[in-house]
């Protein structure tokens, strides 16, 4: 099925970004939400950069009704700019749509069943 088939792109999706209430220095807990003229159509929550360089995101969630509408590329994408110097890391299980939105989004799947997309500018490189 066509991404067309499934419905209209959004194309001015606004990104807003937030500390989470649970942030400390040494857990920098982060908050990406995006909406359509004040609509919420999903977030997503990160860590980091940790002393590694890397960002770990925590979850992506589109609500059913905006999915597979670039909701969660957009995010990943505005988390990618945001972080362009870190690695950008996803964890554990996914769901068959999750596997393919990181897959579309750059990110292979790693021997520890994790995801792993490079950084775009990494320092000293």
């Amino acid at each position: 099925m066509s991404r067309e088939a499934l419905g209209p792109q959004f194309d001015d999706i606004e990104i807003r970004h937030h500390r989470d209430a649970l942030d400390t220095p040494e857990h920098p807990l982060h908050i990406l939400e995006a909406y359509h003229q004040g609509t919420y159509l999903g977030g997503l929550d990160y860590v980091g950069p940790n002393q590694r360089g890397e960002v770990s995101i925590g979850s992506v969630v589109v609500q059913p009704e905006h999915r597979r509408k670039g909701v969660g590329s957009r995010l990943l994408s505005e988390l990618g700019k945001a972080h362009p110097e870190n690695e950008l890391v996803a964890g554990g299980t996914h769901t068959k749509a999750g596997k393919s939105l990181l897959g579309a989004s750059g990110f292979s799947q790693t021997k520890r069943k994790g995801w792993r997309r490079a950084a775009e500018n990494p320092v000293g490189g």
